[in-house]
């Protein structure tokens, strides 16, 4: 068998959201372990990665300004990321700080994400 390689696709951005980020968080798609899906009316541990508190908290950023910057999370109750869409995780002016560029980069982002 001859080893392939799957290319990287960038998500498209949801709905209203900020166009000039620093950096974007995509939605994750987990499947389900048998046992967490016994449980009735419990979200499951692996979906909470696309819960908008876990996104905000992964980066330097307040949670308020999170939502601003993805308005189409607002309604959302709980909040949780929308399948097949990227989101703005760091403003542009977010990511400059009182000592210069933040360099981070992380696993769950796309975008411009690399180490600055």
């Amino acid at each position: 068998m001859v080893p392939t390689t799957t290319p990287l696709t960038t998500l498209p951005h949801a709905p209203g959201t900020k166009s000039d980020c620093e950096v974007y968080v995509d939605y994750i798609l987990f499947e389900p372990f048998q046992d967490q899906s016994e449980a009735e009316n419990v979200r499951l541990v692996t979906e909470e990665i696309n819960s908008c508190n876990f996104a905000s908290s992964a980066y330097p950023v307040p949670y308020d300004d999170f939502l601003k910057w993805n308005p189409s999370l607002a309604s959302i109750q709980p909040c949780y990321l929308q399948p097949n869409y990227s989101y703005c995780a760091v403003d542009s002016k977010a990511a400059y700080g009182e000592y210069g560029i933040l360099g981070f980069s992380s696993p769950f982002s796309s975008g411009n994400s690399e180490m600055i």
